[in-house]
């Protein structure tokens, strides 16, 4: 287990190894098994492990909830969070083929994503850039090389759309593509977001989204979004 605090939230996190997973370690660790996970691969079982471990650990941490609550899955197959609270699970492998899971959690008033991705490669980032951001955004992330790395501003402009994706789908209730935020600034730490679809009477077009981001050992990003829940949703 180990910590990551970023400017908004505090995010737990646990390594894990998918070579080394076995059913019985949900019964060791007092993680209940869905249905849908029992019939899952090897390797999406000990995601869920790793990530419903690291949710387990953020909301100790963040409210001294009891250490054998359940964390199930909800709408759109997002997390099931205890009453109260409101967080977000990713997971990522690295190149050494080991896997990081995370989570972090707050109050339900809270809208919260987070994202971990290994930085692209140069071919990755030449096959998929048209797939999530368009030649505007593209000009901003080669004009942000003199402070990031294009493959990893490229990694990051990815990984913060999953992060806004997962703090707001549960609540406007449905799925909708990268095309709905524009990235409008590039900072050390910070990316900037326009809404440019209408996705719920709060989150209309044109409302502004920032989102935080860190590189870790050069090796892969994690972006965090933390941002008050509308009084109308």
């Amino acid at each position: 287990m180990f910590v990551i605090p970023t400017n908004s939230l505090t995010i737990q996190g646990v390594c894990f190894s998918k070579a080394h997973y076995r059913d019985e370690l949900f019964l060791q660790h007092q993680i209940d098994m869905p249905c849908a996970i029992a019939q899952a691969m090897p390797k999406r079982k000990a995601e869920f492990l790793a990530g419903r471990l690291a949710a387990r650990a953020a909301c100790i941490s963040h409210c001294s909830l009891s250490p054998n609550m359940q964390i199930g899955i909800g709408s759109l197959r997002a997390p099931q969070w205890p009453m109260g609270i409101n967080g977000s699970i990713s997971h990522c492998y690295l190149p050494s083929g080991e896997g990081i899971a995370l989570a972090a959690c707050g109050l339900c008033n809270k809208l919260i994503g987070i994202d971990a991705e290994v930085i692209f490669s140069r071919q990755l980032a030449a096959e998929t850039a048209e797939q999530f951001t368009d030649e505007t955004e593209r000009l901003l992330i080669q004009a942000a090389q003199t402070t990031h790395d294009y493959q990893i501003a490229l990694t990051a402009v990815f990984s913060a759309k999953e992060s806004f994706f997962k703090a707001v789908a549960s609540m406007v209730g449905f799925y909708f593509d990268f095309d709905a935020i524009k990235l409008t600034k590039i900072e050390a730490q910070q990316l900037s977001f326009e809404i440019v679809d209408v996705l719920s009477d709060h989150f209309h077009v044109g409302v502004c989204i920032e989102i935080d981001f860190m590189v870790i050992d050069n090796s892969f990003v994690i972006t965090s979004l933390c941002m008050n829940r509308p009084a109308t949703a």
